[in-house]
């Protein structure tokens, strides 16, 4: 059995290691964050590495060339310094073997490989914030900041009896992380967890920001910018955390770097490719290009990802893909060589040409100008908007093709009858052909032939400036193919009748209900997210509310930061059902939307809602949440004092 290592005498306190725990500090987390039981315990004794089952004893070999040793001696010596590891008299537990990575400034990073020790580890399943989150937070002319932790990691301290399991060697001496290390799989949850109520105290005093495990970015109006900076960063510094000065970017503007991307938000929202890494890309295609012969697998998988990974700001760049993924398809192994068919060569070209020129996209959907109905059957197609109609009959040939590419061709031919009476405007394409939808919203797929429509419909969009999305309704006709109203939505509820009409009577008279179905509805007018054969609109977020409406809406809780958003720009007012979370990026604006104090709603009896399909409701799912009915507006109303909310919201 392998003895427990005996830790030497560390050296004095360091500057940042492990900081959060320090009295002073730890006070602070105490006294002013909501602090759960595991992360205090963390914060308090360390983290204890949630094991399956202890690892077996094990002593790897380092990977380090020789080359590098002056290198790892640096780095040792420096984390020897902070205290992130100390050096131990006898061989711990598991000894994982160190390498190096190159970074992309040409320097070097030393890791540790803990394959082996992580086959023991149960790193549970969880959610990073990114850039998803934070595009319905932005507003055109925002101001940014962005802050980075230097050695984020090295924040949290491990428990004593888990040293032993994070030992390495270096020219025979034994060595142990004190901190959380680089390379456990359980790392990047358990600092998320870690850092999460610093995230929620900033969240409630009304900051706007976004954490991706270190990294932030705050967004503010520009007279709150400078202060909004301020709070975080003396909020950080009373909870112990050190930023990297020289990453930081706490000088208020409206375009800043976070997560690979350049946000702008001005004069609209933008997520721009950063002019390094389109040179990057470039030069991978070119040599891609450059090429005669086959292209190993591998190498066209890593070209055709770090265009994927540009995606976000690049708009059609999963459509001008599809002939690269469709290459690797067709490949008999990963270690095989494919020739460059002549399709994914010329998407290669239009890559390395409209890197600069498609740069830019805008990250949320604009609410619709207009929608489009389109349909097909065996003798022809018909489209629809407005007071408009076409149709037209098919060819023989195109007769005789699969449904999914009839429904595609209607929408095409509806693009070149009116494409240019649309030009500059988000067109939603209402279809009810769910593979025409995907494809379209999808930007292709494998499917050769439906690829090319889809190429062919976006293109023509594109020529026009047109926006395009697609939403499936059910047909006329044919209220089988509603997959949707046929589909078990545990998001789709409604709150006893009695406490609508008591919430009714406090804030109506209501006069529809936003987000509902024929089983759901408060109102006998009502919208719908999905198609609905008597809503009065599928996707009631594809356009504008209108301000002379009271809304009503009861949305699923991973819609409620889009409905606040369309809320502030329709400027309407509304009812809605949206639980206490402070935590959650949207609570900053709700909490700045909101016009009166919230009604909080009987979340545990199971009788104050009704599901519209069996199993439990959304609200049920979880016994913490706390419902809670919410007056807002987006018309600039004078809202209540953020002082006095803030005071009542702390009392529930």
């Amino acid at each position: 059995m392998a003895s427990r290592a005996t830790p030497a005498s560390p050296p004095p306190p360091p500057p940042s290691t492990g900081r959060p725990s320090r009295p002073e500090h730890a006070s602070f987390w105490l006294r002013n964050l909501h602090v759960p039981a595991t992360v205090k315990r963390w914060l308090l004794e360390g983290f204890r590495i949630p094991f399956l089952q202890e690892p077996p004893p094990s002593v790897l070999p380092n990977y380090v060339r020789a080359e590098n040793h002056d290198f790892v001696d640096t780095e040792l010596a420096r984390l020897l310094q902070t205290g992130a590891i100390v050096r131990v008299e006898q061989r711990p537990h598991n000894v994982s073997p160190l390498t190096c990575a190159p970074k992309k400034n040409g320097k070097l990073r030393l890791c540790i490989d803990m394959r082996f020790v992580n086959e023991s580890v149960q790193a549970p399943p969880f959610k990073l914030e990114d850039l998803t989150t934070l595009a319905p937070l932005l507003n055109p002319n925002d101001h940014l900041a962005t802050a980075d932790l230097s050695e984020g990691y090295h924040h949290l301290r491990i428990h004593p009896d888990h040293w032993k399991h994070l030992g390495l060697e270096w020219r025979g001496h034994f060595y142990v992380y004190t901190v959380l290390p680089f390379g456990l799989s359980c790392a990047p949850w358990a600092f998320t967890k870690f850092v999460r109520p610093l995230v929620e105290y900033l969240r409630m005093r009304g900051l706007r920001l976004v954490c991706y495990i270190d990294d932030f970015i705050i967004a503010a109006e520009p007279p709150l910018a400078r202060s909004h900076v301020h709070i975080f960063r003396e909020t950080m510094r009373a909870a112990g955390f050190v930023l990297k000065d020289e990453k930081c970017h706490f000088e208020p503007s409206t375009s800043q770097t976070f997560l690979g991307y350049d946000i702008q938000t001005a004069p609209a929202v933008r997520f721009c490719v950063p002019a390094d890494k389109r040179r990057a890309i470039r030069h991978e295609l070119k040599r891609l290009l450059s090429r005669d012969g086959p292209v190993p697998v591998r190498r066209l998988a890593h070209v055709a990802g770090l265009c994927l990974s540009v995606s976000r700001a690049i708009a059609p760049a999963k459509l001008l893909l599809r002939n690269l993924y469709r290459d690797i398809a067709n490949a008999p192994c990963w270690s095989a060589a494919v020739g460059l068919s002549d399709a994914a060569r010329a998407d290669v070209r239009w890559w390395i040409a409209a890197l600069d020129g498609w740069n830019g996209a805008c990250p949320l959907p604009r609410p619709a100008d207009l929608t489009l109905s389109t349909d097909a059957s065996d003798l022809g197609w018909g489209a629809a908007w407005d007071d408009r109609t076409a149709c037209g009959s098919w060819t023989e040939a195109m007769a005789a093709r699969p449904i999914n590419e009839r429904e595609s061709m209607a929408v095409l031919n509806a693009l070149r009858i009116w494409g240019a009476s649309w030009a500059g405007k988000t067109v939603c394409v209402q279809c009810d052909n769910a593979t025409t939808v995907a494809h379209l919203n999808g930007f292709g797929r494998l499917n050769e032939r439906l690829d090319t429509l889809a190429r062919a419909i976006h293109s023509l969009a594109a020529e026009h400036g047109i926006s395009l999305r697609a939403v499936h309704v059910a047909g006329t006709t044919n209220t089988s193919a509603d997959a949707l109203s046929r589909q078990e939505d545990r998001s789709d509820w409604q709150l006893h009748p009695s406490l609508f009409r008591s919430l009714d009577r406090l804030w109506g008279p209501h006069t529809i209900d936003r987000m509902a179905s024929f089983r759901t509805r408060q109102l006998p007018r009502y919208e719908s997210r999905h198609n609905d054969v008597e809503s009065l609109r599928a996707d009631t977020l594809s356009a504008l509310w209108s301000p002379s409406e009271n809304s009503y809406v009861c949305p699923p809780f991973s819609l409620i930061h889009r409905v606040l958003r369309h809320v502030q720009l329709s400027q309407c007012d509304a009812t809605l059902i949206a639980p206490l979370w402070p935590g959650q990026p949207w609570w900053p604006l709700l909490r700045r939307l909101a016009v009166d104090y919230p009604i909080v709603l009987p979340s545990e009896d199971p009788r104050a809602y009704f599901p519209a399909s069996t199993g439990h409701v959304e609200p049920l799912k979880n016994r913490s949440w706390r419902v809670c009915a919410w007056r807002i507006s987006g018309a600039r109303h004078p809202p209540i004092g953020a002082t006095a909310l803030e005071r009542y919201l702390r009392r529930l």
